[in-house]
């Protein structure tokens, strides 16, 4: 999703995805007997097909396969106030120019992968004595498809915006309320993880970069 922002133009953020190292699993060599008869022995030479079968299917289940896709259930750009100014209103924003939808994937049970959600850019002409005030919330919906059910699960995570904000200097905080959200696609859990706060860089600076973890357990049994 692309964010736009007064007087900087057109502000494209793209974030590439961390690439996912696969990893080898160590083969085993099983010792012949020392006289072994000769159906044992091309037993040992040649493993039985339904133990391979079963061996790549629990490898295929060890990742999950997702696509994740952010938005904003208002606008991704919010205005401060300024009382100084003529009409009350602020001179400057808080843009938050989202990730694009991308693939991505996680080890069953294991550590969240580490996803993009975007940029938190800044834009001002208050000056320090009479900078803009931000008292605001936003809402980020997530999206995730599960590749292996077809299925979609949606998140939304509420951030209340706070601070002051002008040319040379920034002192807003981006606080989510409830950063861990949780929710069942398919057979599986899926829980996404926030920062609890993000602190946006004054105009001209680097813009903050946003991530959410996101794991991927089996999905929880139903107790009658």
């Amino acid at each position: 999703m692309h964010a736009n922002t007064p007087r900087a133009g057109r502000f494209v953020a793209r974030l590439n995805l961390e690439t996912l190292e696969g990893r080898a699993l160590p083969s085993a060599t099983l010792p012949a007997p020392l006289a072994p008869a000769p159906a044992a022995a091309a037993a040992l030479q040649a493993p039985a097909a339904l133990d391979t079968a079963a061996e790549v299917a629990a490898v295929a289940r060890a990742r999950a396969a997702f696509s994740t896709n952010w938005s904003t259930g208002t606008s991704a750009v919010l205005t401060g106030t300024n009382a100084h100014s003529g009409d009350g209103r602020g001179t400057g924003t808080l843009a938050f120019a989202l990730a694009r939808p991308r693939a991505a994937s996680a080890a069953i049970s294991s550590v969240g992968s580490r996803v993009p959600v975007g940029l938190l850019v800044t834009s001002s002409s208050a000056s320090a004595l009479s900078p803009d005030h931000y008292n605001a919330t936003i809402t980020l919906r997530l999206r995730i498809h599960d590749a292996a059910s077809g299925k979609w699960g949606v998140l939304a995570f509420r951030a209340r915006v706070t601070g002051n904000l002008s040319y040379g200097r920034s002192s807003l905080t981006v606080t989510f309320e409830a950063p861990t959200q949780r929710v069942v696609v398919g057979n599986k859990l899926y829980t996404a993880t926030l920062p609890k706060t993000v602190h946006p860089g004054a105009p001209g600076t680097s813009a903050a970069r946003l991530f959410a973890s996101i794991q991927v357990s089996p999905r929880p049994a139903v107790r009658h």
